[in-house]
């Protein structure tokens, strides 16, 4: 292998002032492979000819013995060189077979790491910045190749050794293992996708899978029972088993637990790994371990390798041959325990190899939360993007405020909507009738804080001006308003879009509009941006309600990248009349995306009526991971408010 040539990038700037840490991921079986696989090697076949050549022979070598023994366990064959020159369709359904996809996925994990150093990253500073590795399932063997930090024919024979084992596992895990055609039988009472040895399950609890399991083996006495072989989440496993236990399994639950049943997914797997099930693989396995020669000792890893059940630093075991064979076969995985081992560690980048992005989106809940940037380096736009020395983003729970002064010595939180606006995070919306007339705003106004004052309610431009000439009287030296325009009646917004700019522009102080009541189409809600700001009207909102609304207003703020826009999400509780949404749902969804946008403030409302509410969402812990926002607005409170008009026996209700 040739040695990797250092250029000059941003990132390895980075690196060299120590300023980024790095955690190293590797998928494992379920997503395309061949694919990304093509990509690299019409691409850097070139500078990676040693290592291209050494998978083809490596192959090749294997493949003729064992098409001696079982022929019809290959229907593709095995000339890799000639798929990745275009003879084979990446989408080929038989490339899911173990005796395909073990040795090709860590072919294309390490197609992608070598093409990452070839871009001009040094190797040896790395990994001397990586503060471990890690492997879902068979990504295990990815970790513990790349953590010995070998080069040139080093790592080739490494590489090739283990090429050679896991194309062994394929064939033993076959021999163990074959496929099984179910009869009408177990069919009759399953109506999902077609039963095979692993599924996918939504559970709120380990204990009560197992359960759960254990109950219904009191009807399956034909077979053993199907264990949990992986926990992907807290509420996310997988299921190993005998083809027919797994569909006599899945019937059950239809009879007896349909919400369980309903999350069931069979996965396109040949076998049942991480189970007991793969116990007579594994003991061949242990032949073939030695026939090859592989050697693998903790000693030698240049990087912490964690353990995907445990978390235990593999650095701190000897011979870890028998590991290896053991570690996507037999051996479980508790992905969720991991990632919360690994979310305390200090990282700035985790670096995903792929195969795909599931990698990646089974370690978003725990990484992002803390800034952690997620490199998915099996991408060419990815890669891209790392070498320009991509940083950190920010931690989630950097977003809570923090305690200030006004100029005026008053105490303020501090947080991304109070520095943006200059007044408190907590302010009251645009609301018709309540804030249709001025009493409310003023009083606002003359403590700092904002209360919208509704459009709804100024239904002539005579109303308009008479209102706001007296709440231009009224407001406080240097005090300015933001104007609530319903964007879906038809007859205000053409009425009231076009006055506030030219009220503006005859000096009334009017600071911000807010538009409710629907999200335009991107085009005009950027020519609406552009027309307020060039008018001088800069604190501007979005109000959604939904996640497609949500998702729209992020299309526009990726739009107007250097602009700052509020987004304020209404729930459906209380009054809340422009959602009929889970205000906690909605922000636990779209939260990871309204944070990756450095111009959005993040503000939530309905059903928001107490301090301490309003507390938990700006500071304290109202979900796990923590996400404050940066504001809160108050709706149907505000009418018990001394200004607002509704009676005193109404207001007490409320």
């Amino acid at each position: 292998m040739k040695e990797t040539q250092i250029k000059p990038n941003a990132l390895m700037q980075q690196i060299e002032k120590g300023n980024f840490t790095f955690l190293l991921q590797f998928g494992g079986q379920g997503s395309g492979y061949l694919a990304e696989l093509k990509q690299v090697y019409r691409q850097y076949s070139p500078q990676m000819g040693d290592y291209f050549r050494c998978l083809f022979d490596t192959l090749r070598e294997e493949y003729d013995e064992a098409r001696k023994l079982h022929p019809e366990w290959y229907p593709l064959g095995y000339d890799v060189q000639s798929w990745l020159d275009g003879n084979l369709k990446s989408s080929d359904p038989d490339l899911s077979r173990g005796v395909y996809s073990g040795p090709l996925i860590l072919a294309t994990q390490m197609a992608h790491y070598l093409r990452f150093l070839h871009s001009g990253v040094d190797q040896q500073m790395l990994l001397d910045t990586t503060s471990a590795a890690i492997g879902h399932s068979q990504g295990v063997h990815g970790a513990l190749l790349v953590s010995q930090g070998l080069e040139g024919d080093e790592f080739l024979k490494s590489f090739s050794d283990l090429i050679r084992l896991l194309f062994w596992q394929g064939y033993r895990t076959r021999e163990a293992f074959a496929p099984v055609k179910l009869g009408h039988d177990l069919l009759k009472d399953w109506k999902g996708p077609v039963p095979t040895p692993m599924a996918s399950i939504r559970c709120e609890s380990p204990e009560r899978l197992e359960a759960i399991l254990e109950q219904f083996q009191k009807t399956n006495l034909q077979e053993a029972p199907p264990e949990i072989g992986l926990r992907n989440g807290a509420e996310a496993f997988i299921l190993s088993g005998h083809t027919a236990s797994m569909a006599r399994f899945a019937a059950y639950l239809s009879r007896k637990h349909e919400d369980l049943a309903s999350s069931l997914d069979f996965l396109n797997v040949s076998g049942p790994y991480h189970s007991t099930f793969m116990r007579s693989a594994v003991d061949r396995l242990g032949d073939d371990l030695e026939r090859i020669g592989l050697h693998f000792h903790g000693e030698n890893l240049r990087v912490p390798v964690l353990d995907p059940l445990s978390g235990r630093n593999l650095q701190q075991d000897g011979d870890l041959g028998r590991y290896i064979v053991e570690a996507s076969t037999i051996r479980k995985v508790d992905w969720h325990n991991l990632m919360l081992q690994v979310s305390d560690l200090k990282l700035s980048h985790a670096l995903c190899f792929g195969p795909g992005d599931g990698i990646r989106a089974i370690g978003r809940r725990y990484l992002e939360p803390g800034g952690v940037v997620q490199a998915g380096l099996h991408r060419q736009a990815g890669l891209d993007q790392l070498l320009k020395g991509q940083k950190p983003a920010k931690s989630w729970k950097d977003y809570a405020p923090v305690q200030g002064v006004l100029p005026d010595g008053r105490p303020i939180a501090l947080n991304a909507y109070s520095r943006f606006t200059g007044r408190s995070p907590v302010f009251g919306g645009g609301m018709t009738p309540t804030t249709v007339e001025i009493d409310m705003v003023l009083a606002a106004a003359s403590t700092g804080r904002i209360v919208e004052w509704a459009g709804g309610g100024q239904v002539t431009e005579e109303t308009f001006r008479n209102r706001l000439q007296r709440l231009s009287e009224g407001l406080p030296e240097g005090q300015g308003i933001v104007v609530n325009l319903l964007y879906l009646d038809a007859y205000l917004w053409n009425l009231q879009y076009p006055l506030v700019r030219k009220l503006k522009e005859e000096g009334y102080p009017i600071e911000g509009v807010t538009i409710s009541a629907g999200i335009p189409e991107k085009k005009e809600a950027l020519d609406i941006l552009s027309n307020l700001e060039n008018a001088g009207i800069w604190l501007n909102s979005f109000k959604p309600g939904t996640s497609k609304q949500i998702t729209s207003v992020l299309e526009i703020a990726d739009a107007v990248s250097d602009h700052t826009i509020i987004m304020q999400v209404e729930g459906g509780a209380a009054g809340g009349h422009h959602s009929w949404e889970n205000l906690e749902d909605l922000i636990r969804e779209n939260y990871s995306a309204i944070r990756s946008r450095d111009n959005i403030i993040l503000t939530v409302g309905g059903g928001i009526h107490e301090p301490e509410q309003a507390a938990l969402w700006l500071q304290e812990p109202w979900t796990e991971p923590v996400m404050p926002v940066d504001g809160v607005f108050l709706g149907t409170r505000l009418m018990a408010a001394r200004e607002a008009a509704p009676s005193s026996t109404i207001k007490k209700q409320l």
